[in-house]
């Protein structure tokens, strides 16, 4: 990993795949280019803030749940997605993270 491979925010437009970490410990897989994000709650340790806060399961995880669009995400702040979870093309779901820890770039995102 080099400099390149960190960001400090992720809008969805750039092309291949990113690893988002959260305070709690959450773990996000957004590609760009397919437009979809998965998630993985309880993969890292919590920050000591996050500590004592339980992490719930959430409807899809780990499957892939295509993106409508990034409303925010920004190192130091919490993340904002707006998702179609339901896949109806109809149903919009908004998901917030913790404070977001790091985006970092997927190796072999061609």
């Amino acid at each position: 990993m080099n400099d390149l491979d960190l960001l400090y925010e992720l809008s969805g437009d750039e092309p291949g795949s990113f690893t988002i970490t959260t305070e709690s410990g959450t773990v996000y897989v957004v590609d760009c280019t397919r437009g979809f994000l998965q998630r993985f709650p309880n993969v890292r340790p919590p920050t000591t803030d996050f500590a004592s806060i339980p992490v719930y399961d959430l409807r899809r995880d780990e499957s892939r749940i295509p993106i409508i669009r990034i409303e925010r995400l920004v190192v130091g702040e919490r993340g904002v997605l707006i998702l179609d979870v339901v896949e109806d093309g109809q149903t919009v779901t908004v998901r917030s993270t913790t404070p977001v820890l790091s985006i970092e770039r997927t190796a072999n995102t061609g």
